[in-house]
């Protein structure tokens, strides 16, 4: 009982200041960017940019002659986790021109 109402009035204290919520254009939460007006973009462009330094460490480790395995493991692990994450909020919502860069960026 004690515990609860701890927890629920530091959840209130850091949802509120003094009775008056905060504005912002953009937060992520989880990982996931969300902007104030829904839309994906910004959350997109930030998966895009981590999508494109994991593919350049898994070229390096392909000219390093790692195994198939080990390059495959990589993937799966990092470029994988990346665009999958929360992609049942944001796929469904984001334009055809943003699906396609991320589609062509994974290939």
């Amino acid at each position: 009982s004690e515990y609860r109402t701890c927890l629920y009035s530091c959840i209130c204290s850091s949802l509120c200041l003094h009775g008056k919520v905060e504005m912002v254009e953009i937060f992520k939460f989880l990982g996931v960017h969300i902007t104030n007006d829904l839309l994906w973009t910004k959350h997109i462009e930030a998966t895009a940019k981590t999508e494109h330094q994991c593919l350049d460490f898994l070229r390096r480790l392909r000219k390093f002659g790692k195994s198939p395995m080990t390059l495959t493991n990589h993937y799966r692990c990092t470029i994988e986790c990346v665009l999958s994450g929360c992609i049942t909020t944001w796929f469904g919502n984001s334009s055809v021109q943003e699906r396609k860069k991320l589609q062509s960026d994974a290939q």
